[in-house]
């Protein structure tokens, strides 16, 4: 799996105006999922791409949370089949999001 700040694991440039850092991935068997916060000058949002064949291949970018305060760097985290998003920003606080299939 490869992940860079200029590229996106699907190939996708992201847009320059946009400030993408902190990747996290969490992966199990086949199945992998990258987040990242990004920060477009107003809103702080948390991008998924997922990945269910050893990353050969990644769904398109969707945006799971979005804050205009401040926030902290999202994390992953799985229990089961589930994948959650461990996220504290300004305006909503401390958030554990069930992320869907």
């Amino acid at each position: 799996m490869v992940y860079s700040a200029t590229h996106l694991a699907n190939g996708h440039r992201r847009h320059s105006e946009q400030l993408a850092s902190h990747g996290i991935v969490q992966s199990s068997a086949s199945q992998a999922a990258i987040v990242w916060k990004e920060f477009d000058g107003t809103n702080t949002s948390i991008p998924l791409q997922r990945s269910l064949d050893n990353g050969l291949s990644w769904s398109a970018t969707n945006k799971i949370a979005t804050d205009t305060g401040t926030a902290d760097y999202p994390f992953l985290l799985s229990h089961k089949d589930n994948l959650y998003l461990s996220w504290y920003s300004e305006n909503r606080r401390y958030q554990l999001l069930k992320v869907d299939q």
